[in-house]
């Protein structure tokens, strides 16, 4: 189940989507965004703006508790040149906080790209995995806190500045230099030709494996029994007290577990 799902209509968007101010608990994911796949014949004679992503989507200033991930976006074919953008968002014993995935564009074999996703002044807090992010854009101002495994996996992000990791189980940043998808463990079987009839559907892992031994988890429950809701250090404009980034460029506090 979801809390609250941003699919596909149709092909393309072009009127801009805001979810703000939300509070979830208790869902598979608590905010999550499934770009389409559908291949390229599916888009002959459509015109445009109907088959292009065009809008802005704002995912702003929810608290997500007890998720198997509290923001979960796959981009496929909604690659821009419109904007998703997550800002001020609150993850809370969450399997993984924010989970941002490439996809595969046009039903294709090869993993694409979430350049048009940003993260800003984010937190996710006594979960697994704070944050995965594949091939996304900036990533400027979010607090992974006390969560079991990693802080903060990152694949090829474009801009990563001023985020703090502090007390996290495992490494504060935990950086995948490949993006192959048979590295990611995103790979999948090819889809069938569209002149081609099938009963088969070929299902999609939102959430990718990586190589290293912090992955995005579906279950927090290692990290519920070890770790208590603290809320009262968690600040309400989106950032945990005392983790404000200096003045300086691009700066993060990393902090290993006491």
């Amino acid at each position: 189940m979801h809390g609250i799902s941003i699919s596909p209509g149709s092909l393309g968007v072009a009127r801009n989507i805001s979810v703000s101010g939300n509070i979830d608990i208790d869902d598979g994911d608590g905010v999550i965004l499934q770009g389409p796949d559908n291949d390229q014949i599916s888009y002959v004679g459509c015109p445009d703006p109907h088959c292009v992503f065009n809008a802005r989507v704002l995912i702003a200033g929810n608290r997500l508790v007890n998720n198997g991930s509290g923001v979960n976006v796959t981009i496929n074919n909604w690659g821009g040149p419109g904007t998703i953008v997550v800002r001020d968002n609150q993850t809370i014993h969450a399997g993984t906080g924010y989970s941002i995935n490439p996809g595969y564009p046009f039903g294709g074999d090869h993993i694409g790209g979430a350049g048009n996703v940003q993260l800003i002044n984010n937190i996710a807090a006594y979960g697994n995995v704070g944050f995965y992010a594949t091939l996304t854009g900036p990533m400027e101002y979010n607090s992974a806190i006390d969560n079991a495994q990693s802080g903060f996996v990152i694949t090829n992000t474009a801009q990563f500045t001023s985020n703090a990791a502090l007390g996290n189980g495992g490494p504060g940043v935990l950086v995948n230099l490949s993006t192959d998808a048979l590295d990611l463990g995103t790979s999948r079987a090819p889809r069938r030709s569209a002149a081609t009839p099938s009963s088969a559907t070929i299902g999609i892992d939102p959430r990718p494996r990586p190589c290293s031994s912090d992955t995005p988890s579906s279950s927090a429950t290692s990290a519920r029994a070890k770790r208590s809701l603290r809320s009262s250090q968690l600040g309400t404009g989106g950032r945990a007290r005392g983790s404000e980034p200096g003045d300086a460029g691009a700066r993060n506090a990393i902090a290993g577990h006491q």
